[in-house]
């Protein structure tokens, strides 16, 4: 995959799209009724930002491939081009993401990805770097809890969660100093999900989707921003 096809120009606006695309999935969800809030957190000082919703989860159910193998759902959703439910007619009527790409190419770019999925009744994980599964075997494991450094961050129980996605961009294909075939320089400028943009995007999401709970919050210095007007006044990064 060619990650700005997708995502966009490098630097600061493939970050961006990279949140873009995860909420995009969650406010998927909201238009077909099956979701109520979308929560958002960037956290600066560890470099990672975190995406979830309340809908039911991602699928941890098998399909079969053309092969003949089976792959879950969820695998195939985050490593496979066009494997989305997206390309389901009787799944979404309408949708805001990149078809069934956009979540893989987001794979592709981040250095680390942790997912968890309470579908089911059940919580499922999986983890990645680079694209590729990091987890033991190919498939999600069941766990009890959601990793600490990401549950402590969001503002409700792990129970009222559906799917939960953290990340950490890799600044070896995402910043706007990477050029091809050369190691990235020491000084290269390290490219972030920015606050204000985000802010008014969702704001805007928010505004025209009554119902639709949309919470942003923003880590910096270590503290905690919630505030709307704090972020498109400039006062965050």
């Amino acid at each position: 995959i060619n990650p700005t096809v997708y995502l966009g120009s490098l630097g600061h606006d493939m970050a961006y799209r990279v949140v873009k695309e995860e909420v995009d999935n969650s406010y998927d969800e909201a238009v077909a009724g099956r979701n109520k809030l979308i929560e958002v957190v960037i956290d600066y000082d560890k470099d990672f930002h975190i995406v979830a919703d309340a809908a039911g989860g991602i699928p941890t159910d098998y399909k079969k491939l053309e092969d003949g193998s089976k792959e879950t759902i969820m695998t195939a959703a985050f490593t496979r081009a066009h494997a989305g439910g997206k390309f389901n007619s009787d799944a979404y009527k309408t949708s805001a993401g990149t078809h069934g790409i956009g979540v893989a190419a987001v794979n592709a770019v981040c250095a680390e990805l942790r997912v968890w999925s309470m579908y089911n009744g059940k919580c499922a994980h999986q983890a990645f770097a680079k694209g590729k599964i990091t987890t033991k075997g190919k498939d999600p494991v069941q766990v009890k809890r959601v990793d600490e450094d990401v549950m402590s961050r969001l503002s409700m129980k792990q129970s009222k969660y559906g799917t939960i996605i953290a990340g950490r961009l890799d600044q070896d294909i995402v910043s706007e100093s990477v050029r091809r075939g050369k190691a990235l320089p020491k000084d290269y400028v390290h490219a972030i999900p920015q606050a204000k943009p985000i802010a008014t995007w969702l704001k805007n999401m928010a505004n025209l989707n009554p119902g639709l709970e949309i919470r942003f919050s923003v880590i910096k210095k270590g503290k905690r921003k919630d505030s709307y007007e704090e972020f498109i006044a400039g006062r965050s990064a």
